[in-house]
């Protein structure tokens, strides 16, 4: 898969590693009910590049793919986060880079918005497990 050698491969540049994530966004997007089966294989090179990049718009682009996962089918999405051990990483990340002013994209913003207020409705408050309380939240109001 091009995305997989894409995300695997150290050499790239960013614009590469942003544009892997924007075309599972597009699979994401377009394949609803036919990837489930894909969705960790998709999703398990993009978590272990955003755990070496230090790129701020390779980290947005990335959280804007995994708002697209939530939106996707948060139950089997939040599920394979949870897993994984990702979950709460991802939840303090996407704190971090809205405490920040990262997300000042209109794109990142509407897919904050979609991935956590999809989240909240189908999972509710107790279903994020943070521990801390997240400025995502006050980003939404």
């Amino acid at each position: 898969m091009m995305v997989k050698s894409t995300l695997d491969n150290d050499e790239a540049e960013g614009v590469e590693y942003r544009s892997a994530g924007e075309l599972v966004q597009v699979l994401v997007n377009n394949c609803v009910g036919r990837v489930d089966n894909h969705i960790l294989s998709f999703y398990a090179p993009l978590m272990a590049r955003l755990e070496k990049t230090k790129s701020t718009p390779t980290k947005v682009e990335f959280i804007d793919t995994i708002a697209c996962g939530m939106f996707y089918n948060p139950l089997l999405f939040v599920g394979m986060l949870e897993a994984q051990g990702w979950l709460q990483g991802i939840l303090l990340l996407w704190d971090e880079l809205v405490a920040s002013g990262a997300m000042k994209r209109r794109k990142d913003k509407k897919m904050s918005l979609l991935g956590l207020s999809t989240l909240l409705k189908v999972l509710g408050l107790a279903a994020v497990r943070v521990g801390v309380r997240c400025r995502c939240w006050t980003f939404l109001q």
